[in-house]
């Protein structure tokens, strides 16, 4: 064995490193000029086409959901109820012991609903007139004011006992009367 290479061993200079190579695989470089008018063209050129094996995601077909969530139990409420419509009977009694005319509103939104409530916003109604009529008597000078003040006193305070009564029978099923109220509607 000789250290000194042999003929057949290709030796690489330092020079030969510098150099370029020839390589027939490896595309020679663009000039300057030809390189910037390669840039505006991918600049300027469509987008690439889609490969001609794609193919588009499966269409999902979603329902729509019917009938409740599960675990959902729909509770059954009566279309009319004497809950609903006791605090429709309170304000109408607590509004005709103070005003007297609310009873005809009261009385035109829920008439022949119900017997019973029938019943109830009568008797408010011709009392709603009793305290109209006592208001009226206020207009006769002198002894109107008299009787007319008398009769205020008086209706007033009947009107707040009914308003204190009346909602409690209609809760409990029964009829209500106010004492000393004309039956103007039966």
């Amino acid at each position: 064995m000789s250290t000194h290479p042999e003929p057949d061993d290709q030796q690489i200079s330092r020079d030969d490193l510098t150099q370029p190579v020839d390589d027939p695989t490896v595309p020679p470089a663009p000039a300057p000029e030809q390189q910037e008018a390669e840039e505006q063209r991918e600049d300027s050129a469509p987008p690439p086409q889609q490969q001609a094996n794609y193919a588009p995601p499966p269409r999902v077909e979603y329902s729509t959901p019917t009938g409740p969530p599960p675990g959902y139990t729909p509770q059954q409420v009566p279309a009319y109820s004497a809950d609903s419509t006791l605090t429709n009977v309170q304000l109408n009694y607590w509004l005709t012991a103070i005003f007297g005319w609310p009873a005809v509103i009261f009385w035109a939104i829920d008439k022949d609903k119900t017997p019973l409530l029938d019943d109830h916003l009568k008797e408010v109604l011709n009392f709603g007139i009793v305290r109209v009529i006592a208001g009226v008597i206020w207009a006769i000078p002198v002894v109107g004011w008299i009787l007319g003040a008398i009769a205020s006193v008086a209706t007033l305070i009947i009107g707040i006992m009914g308003a204190l009564n009346g909602p409690d029978s209609y809760k409990a099923g029964q009829q209500y009367r106010y004492p000393w109220n004309f039956r103007f509607i039966s």
